[in-house]
């Protein structure tokens, strides 16, 4: 399935590292920050993408865009929704 979806056509890779997470909602609002992540990631990418979690706070997401123009919106809809976390900061 990967080498298919490799060799389809030009990608957009992702690298997303979250590392505030732990830091600024602590270590368990942080837990359910990485999965609101998760989720959101999967609701916003389109279903083609391949989506991971790469590391403790890295994910990593191959959508088959290349064009500028197509990918952006993607991002920005993606980017806007996570901002608006449903958690509460540890003072």
């Amino acid at each position: 399935m990967v080498n298919k979806f490799l060799k389809s056509r030009a990608l957009s890779l992702l690298i997303i590292f979250i590392s505030m997470a732990m830091i600024y909602y602590g270590h368990s609002n942080g837990d359910l920050c990485l999965k609101y992540f998760a989720q959101t990631m999967q609701e916003c990418f389109p279903k083609d993408s391949i989506l991971g979690r790469y590391g403790g706070d890295e994910f990593v997401a191959y959508l088959k865009m290349s064009n500028q123009k197509l990918f952006m919106p993607v991002w920005k809809a993606f980017r806007r929704r996570f901002l608006i976390l449903p958690f509460r900061q540890v003072r």
